[in-house]
């Protein structure tokens, strides 16, 4: 009889939205500290604030464009961008977020989506 896989003990390969926030920057350093493969999109002039060894990937978090171009070679896909102070007023923010998401995981099959 074969061993059930361990997912939690595979290396993978993550790409994350909002790397630079609060949960960004502690979930990059404890997946790196696992040992995975990160990188992060993050705005211009946000570098500096992603965790040591951690590549960046310049882009706006509501453009589907800026995150489909770096999915590949990705086997994760963590959106942890939010909105400021969230309020019913600013449904379209949210609807932003949430359609640059899913657009850029479409048609994506082996890709684990997650967002928070």
């Amino acid at each position: 009889m074969t061993e059930p896989r361990r997912l939690a003990q595979d290396k993978h390969s993550v790409f994350v939205t909002a790397g630079t926030g609060f949960m960004g920057r502690l979930l990059i350093a404890s997946l790196l500290g696992r040992g995975h493969q990160v990188k992060a999109l993050v705005r211009e002039g946000s570098q500096h604030k992603l965790p040591a060894g951690t590549p960046a990937a310049v882009g706006d978090p509501l453009s589907a464009d800026s995150i489909v171009s770096h999915l590949v070679p990705a086997d994760t896909f963590l959106q942890l961008v939010g909105v400021a102070q969230p309020n019913p007023s600013k449904v379209g923010e949210f609807r932003a977020i949430d359609r640059a998401a899913g657009y850029a995981g479409a048609g994506n099959e082996g890709l684990h989506r997650c967002a928070l």
